[in-house]
């Protein structure tokens, strides 16, 4: 017998915490694959089962990172079908390649022969539980989050692969508040991507009946639309709070499926404007060729409504609190911390496990960075990278101060330019952030050779989409070491804070190191804020992995802007 850290995987020959993270111990005669070593990962615990396998917490003992490792059960591994769909979802993941889709980093076998994925660890919660804790679903936070949603979709249905399995179990929010679609297990995928004909599919019942399209009910050929389908039965239940459709038998369910009209949209909720049940009920049409025929069409016809949703409705909506609501206080998501976990595939945890919590001056909570470009995070990243010269100190900051601004007066420049940094004059007052990205590298690569961007935050910009630092304007540039951050010790991170001052070098010891790498921008913050169609004054921008965010002065939902200038 052994007991287990519920964080890293560390064994212990008694109960208590872990000496190194504080985490909880408990005995692994529960979970005999706990503590053990599967590839190069270590795992740390049961996070979910279900009929075909086990989703368990793994840890690279070396680096620390957490991986979701999805294990087929011995019964469903002799299953040559399902070891295909097992291996379909790879295939379809990697495909596709979009950041609203988990990650699949690798796939492998177990000792005993069983096939597992590996994939990212997403700490927060699905929409199943997000529609429970929040009811009625504010509206504004259901339209941004079926947008993303839609993002995933349309990425999934442009590769020829069609989800089937849309339901809110496998739409899954984070704790900073965004969206990653799952389970493609049963996705259909074009013969070249190794998909089964479709003769072998028809009359085979695959997906969640509840939330099936007709001709999928039906068991008929299908194709995107039916993804739609699915999706505007979420809508309906998040709006409303119930499905269109229940019966007490499953034949009873599919013929409501197949031929029953749901209830109007505004019966359930009278507040819900008639233009969202109009696109609540195109989405629900029986016959493919009267819906929407493209997640785009839908994602236009949702942004229509959103002018005309209650103001106080555009919240972020997160999993569960988030642990840096401890550290920056935000109007996006609630100051408290704490919540349960769960798995990227499998939402409820295993009943009768057992795990001590550590006393919380021990535990922060778990740090998973799943989307380098998140508004929070960046907001954490500026607010701690400008203070980091009181924070830490001399010993790990570098001032540097530039050539002095040009004379506003001088007409010579045209207006609302900034002097290229090349010619080594820094124009404070008319700051161009994104021009002055290659200078601000060769500073964090003067502290850290090998420093690469993971975000770049810029506030309070002017309408020309420069910033006057000496006014309320801040820029600041976040770079991380890939060789500092395999380290156990040690800085990772290098910030380079734009203010009156200049640029200020810091390389602070706490900064965390799991952000990735991004390319630099191509638009302009002016291009940013048009197409966002938001006012620059109040407004912080965020660039990172997954292109722009953009929230106003009140603090509403970001808006997501792609980075295609």
């Amino acid at each position: 017998m052994a007991f287990v850290c519920s964080e890293c995987g560390r064994s212990y020959p008694a109960p208590g915490f872990c000496t190194e993270d504080g985490g909880g111990l408990y005995d692994n005669a529960f979970s005999p694959l706990a503590g053990q070593q599967l590839g190069s990962y270590r795992i740390a615990r049961l996070i979910g089962q279900g009929g075909m396998g086990e989703v368990y917490l793994g840890v690279q003992p070396e680096i620390g990172s957490r991986v979701a490792i999805k294990l087929l059960a011995i019964d469903a591994a002799r299953s040559p079908t399902v070891v295909e769909r097992f291996f379909a979802e790879a295939r379809a993941v990697n495909v596709i390649r979009h950041e609203g889709i988990v990650s699949i980093l690798d796939l492998a076998r177990s000792p005993d022969g069983r096939p597992y994925i590996v994939m990212e660890f997403l700490d927060g919660a699905p929409l199943a539980q997000v529609f429970e804790d929040h009811r009625p679903m504010p509206l504004g936070a259901l339209m941004q989050i079926a947008i993303w949603v839609l993002g995933a979709l349309g990425a999934a249905h442009a590769q020829g692969i069609t989800h089937r399995d849309l339901k809110p179990d496998n739409v899954f929010v984070t704790t900073l508040g965004r969206v990653k679609l799952l389970d493609f297990g049963i996705a259909k995928l074009k013969p070249e991507l190794g998909g089964v004909s479709e003769a072998t599919r028809t009359g085979a019942l695959l997906g969640t009946p509840f939330y099936m399209s007709p001709e999928q009910a039906r068991g008929a050929p299908l194709d995107h639309r039916s993804d739609l389908y699915s999706l505007g039965v979420i809508l309906f239940e998040g709006v409303t709070g119930t499905r269109p459709f229940s019966a007490s038998s499953l034949y009873e369910l599919l013929r409501q499926q197949i031929e029953a009209t749901p209830p109007p949209v505004r019966s359930l909720r009278p507040d819900a404007p008639a233009a969202l049940e109009a696109v609540i009920a195109r989405a629900l049409e029986k016959d493919p060729s009267h819906r929407y025929q493209s997640a785009e069409e839908l994602v236009h016809a949702l942004q229509q409504l959103l002018p005309f949703l209650p103001k106080d409705s555009f919240a972020t909506l997160t999993g569960r609190p988030s642990p840096h609501a401890a550290l920056v206080p935000s109007p996006l998501i609630g100051a408290t911390t704490g919540g349960a976990g769960y798995s990227a595939t499998l939402p409820e945890r295993r009943p009768g496990l057992t795990v001590t919590a550590a006393p919380p001056s021990r535990r922060i909570g778990a740090w998973v960075w799943v989307l380098g470009a998140s508004l929070l995070t960046a907001l954490v990243v500026g607010a701690l990278g400008l203070t980091a010269l009181f924070v830490f100190g001399d010993r790990d900051t570098i001032t540097i101060v530039e050539a002095p601004a040009p004379d506003p007066a001088d007409e010579s420049r045209a207006p609302g330019t900034s002097t290229p940094s090349s010619a080594g004059v820094l124009d404070l007052k008319r700051f161009d952030a994104v021009a002055y990205l290659p200078r601000a590298t060769e500073l964090a690569r003067g502290t850290m050779a090998d420093s690469e961007l993971t975000n770049l935050t810029v506030s309070s910009p002017l309408d020309s989409g420069l910033v006057d630092l000496s006014d309320e304007g801040t820029v600041v540039y976040s770079f991380r070491s890939p060789k500092a951050s395999t380290e156990s010790m040690g800085a990772c991170a290098v910030w380079v804070s734009m203010s009156e001052s200049g640029p200020q070098v810091s390389a602070p010891p706490m900064a965390s190191c799991l952000s990735g790498a991004v390319r630099p921008p191509r638009c302009s913050v002016r291009q940013v804020l048009q197409r966002a169609r938001m006012r620059a004054a109040g407004a912080t921008l965020v660039y990172g992995a997954g292109g722009w965010s953009v929230v106003d002065e009140h603090g509403d939902m970001p808006k997501l802007v792609p980075d295609g200038c």
